[in-house]
This record gives structure tokens, sequence and C-alpha cells, in this order.
């Protein structure tokens, strides 16, 4: 999304600067994850991520879609962090919860803050330019 907003003919970099940051905190994610497995003895496996048209378009028809995408994937992402929870609460590993409270408050955070950017873009159609100057 960054890559796209960034872009020439869109110019929306206040647009783009949010998303890299918000690429930038899942890599750090990423890493905390890893860490915590390595501790523990465990083994990181990684995989291929598969994008495809539906799940990283090269256009949007609007912001709002662009925005709508990012908190389904937060929430997605929510969701997968949920079940893991879960999981190590029905192995009563307590560590594991504790690790992936501060991951899931953080999604709540991030999930909010993307709706109010959605709903300020609602209100009105000069929104868009004002947010992207308040995103830089």
């Amino acid at each position: 999304m960054a890559a796209y907003f960034s872009r020439p003919d869109v110019g929306l970099l206040g647009f783009a600067k949010f998303f890299k940051e918000s690429a930038n905190e899942e890599v750090e994610h990423a890493r905390k994850f890893t860490e915590f497995i390595n501790k523990r003895s465990g083994r990181v496996v990684l995989q291929h991520v598969m994008l495809n048209s539906e799940t990283a378009p090269m256009k949007y028809e609007s912001i709002k879609d662009a925005i709508d995408l990012a908190i389904a994937k937060e929430m997605h992402v929510s969701r997968l962090i949920k079940d893991i929870h879960l999981r190590a609460s029905q192995l009563n590993d307590a560590q594991a919860q504790h690790f992936l409270d501060d991951f899931l408050m953080e999604q709540v955070d991030s999930t909010a803050k993307l709706r109010v950017i959605r709903s300020r873009l609602a209100l009105d159609s000069s929104a868009t330019f004002l947010l992207d100057q308040e995103l830089r």
C-alpha cells in the first residue's frame, strides 16, 4: 500500500508514510515472534507469502477501499493471534499468553486508528487531502 500511495500518479505521501510505518511495525512483530520462539527452543518455519490481486491490489478504487482492506487484514491477523492465544491457554502456557497479550492490544489500537481514518474520510471529500497532510 505504501508503494501505491507514493507513486507519482497517486501522490498521497502522508498515506504512503502511514502504510510504510505500519509495514515496518509488522516486520518488528515478526522479529519479536522469532526471538520468543527461539528463546523457548522452538523452530521458526518461514513460508512464502502468496500475493494476488485480491490481497495485494496494484490499484485501489478509492482510499476508503484501501483502508477497508487494511482493516480486514488487521482483523484477520487478530483472529490468528486469538487462535494461538486460545491454544496457549489450552496448553496452560502462561508465558505464551502473556507474550500474545501485547500483540492483541496492538491489533485493537491499529484497527481503531484505521477506523478513525475511514470515518474521517467519509465525513468530507476534502478530508483526503487534509488527512494526507496530517499523516506526513
